[in-house]
């Protein structure tokens, strides 16, 4: 049997376990109404799964579109500064107590100026893959400093708040918010799919994408796509660094360098490593939670570590 006929039947099985896991294993099958289980479930459980692998898939997807258009393979929303304008303006949507429903509008519009202005520092002074990467991670302290300065104004449980949602913490995930997050997910995800072959012209460079007739407003569409992408993970479950780091790269190992193919199989993928992160989260130290982000940050530490070491030519145990 194909590899890809077992796929779907193993992301069914480990999600099944995701929603059983927790504390104490809940038994899906014997769940019945109105019990505190059928509660924790229906209530909790569901609603978070959905934002961690909505979040997940919206990481891995835009990180991918980020790497083709700066042909940088270290190109994601926490590389690139993206993510930090978005968190800087949604941070300010929290602090200030707007409504809920305009959070992902702040996010959509710092993470599009974050991204403007790493597109322009690249084409603007020439920088290679290296100096990018320090200019987004630049952009990313920038904001962060001016997050910090935020709360410095703040009450002390706005400032909690914030701080936990900074970090990544699924566990107050705005659930009102997925109604919201489906559809721009779902027509992001369709405009990238549909421009899967001017993806893959824009990734061989500028001289080969202007001879083949990609146009800028081309560039521009799967620019907004991927930022919209990003804006709803942050708006959704905060700021959870390089899951678009691991995952398009762990994808083009197995998958090859199909466009098409990495865009149908990066949002799956990123889906289950964020939702098995968050579980993970809160259950390594029951009844004590930690934040998703920090799981995260620790597997893209290592696995930053394990690019540099290849990159030297030496084994890497």
């Amino acid at each position: 049997m194909k590899l890809k006929y077992l796929l779907l039947p193993s992301i069914v099985l480990l999600y099944l376990i995701f929603l059983s896991s927790g504390g104490d294993f809940i038994n899906l099958f014997s769940l019945s109404n109105n019990t505190p289980d059928y509660f924790i479930i229906i209530n909790l459980r569901i609603p978070r799964l959905l934002v961690a692998s909505l979040t997940g898939a919206s990481l891995a997807l835009s990180a991918l579109v980020f790497q083709a258009i700066f042909r940088n393979p270290l190109a994601e929303a926490y590389t690139t500064g993206v993510s930090g304008g978005a968190s800087f303006a949604a941070a300010f949507a929290i602090i200030f107590a707007m409504p809920s429903s305009s959070i992902p509008i702040f996010a959509f519009a710092g993470a599009s100026f974050s991204a403007a202005a790493t597109v322009i520092a690249a084409k603007r002074f020439e920088l290679s893959d290296s100096r990018l990467i320090l200019f987004g991670v630049s952009l990313n302290m920038f904001f962060s400093s001016a997050v910090m300065l935020l709360f410095s104004f703040s009450e002390s449980r706005a400032v909690h708040k914030a701080l936990s949602w900074m970090m990544g913490d699924i566990s107050i995930a705005r659930f009102e918010l997925i109604p919201f997050i489906i559809p721009v997910f779902v027509v992001s995800f369709l405009a990238i799919l549909y421009n899967s072959q001017k993806l893959t012209i824009i990734s061989f460079g500028e001289s080969f994408r202007i001879g083949s007739g990609i146009k800028n407003s081309d560039i521009l569409i799967l620019f907004l796509a991927a930022s919209a992408l990003v804006s709803i993970s942050v708006s959704a479950a905060g700021v959870i660094p390089f899951v678009g780091l691991i995952i398009p790269h762990l994808v083009r190992n197995f998958a090859g360098e199909s466009t098409k193919k990495l865009i149908l199989l990066v949002p799956v993928c990123g889906a289950v490593f964020l939702t098995l992160c968050d579980t993970f989260a809160r259950t390594i130290f029951y009844p004590f939670e930690i934040p998703a982000g920090i799981i995260t940050g620790f597997a893209g530490g290592a696995f930053f570590l394990v690019i540099i070491f290849r990159g030297t030519g030496r084994k890497v145990i």
